[in-house]
């Protein structure tokens, strides 16, 4: 027999572990781009405020 599933009493889980792999993707993204600049010497990426 499988025991009931009490729900999540805030109800935020699932929104916030949308949150933190939505922020991790863009991490990822930024860091993709800045490791591709730097490889290939694209200057206007380099000279963009966020690297």
């Amino acid at each position: 027999m499988n025991a009931p599933t009490t729900p999540d009493p805030s109800g935020t889980g699932k929104d916030r572990s949308g949150l933190y792999l939505g922020l991790l993707l863009l991490y990822t993204v930024v860091l993709l781009i800045g490791t591709v600049a730097q490889l290939f010497d694209i200057r206007w990426i380099l000279d963009l405020p966020i690297y």
